[in-house]
């Protein structure tokens, strides 16, 4: 019979006992630190945060829409004119309506 390496070892290791973080004198003093420290300040921290955020997200979607000349809005314009076309189209074929970007009026009473 072949016997495995380890298979005589015990089956849990037995080394150095366990410490629980909170019996650590530094764990403690994180703990009342963070037990003295209000939520509110966190949380308005956070909402700055988000605000700042959003500002900046909404600055950078003005400038990229600034950054559009007129003869690339009028050819996107031109290309969603099209797009509509084909659509409106594709749908009189199978017997509906084209209204607002949705094909509608499928059979009914």
């Amino acid at each position: 019979m072949t016997s495995y390496p380890h298979s005589e070892g015990p089956l849990a290791r037995t080394g150095a006992a366990r410490v629980e973080p909170w019996r650590n004198t530094e764990w403690q003093k994180l703990w009342l630190a963070m037990q003295a420290r209000s939520w509110r300040s966190l949380r308005s921290r956070c909402s700055t945060v988000l605000v700042a955020l959003s500002v900046l997200a909404g600055a950078l979607s003005l400038a990229a829409g600034c950054a559009t000349t007129p003869e690339q809005r009028a050819a996107t314009e031109q290309a969603w004119a099209e797009r509509d076309r084909v659509w409106a189209a594709e749908c009189a074929q199978r017997g509906g309506r084209y209204i607002s970007s949705s094909c509608v009026g499928f059979g009914g009473p």
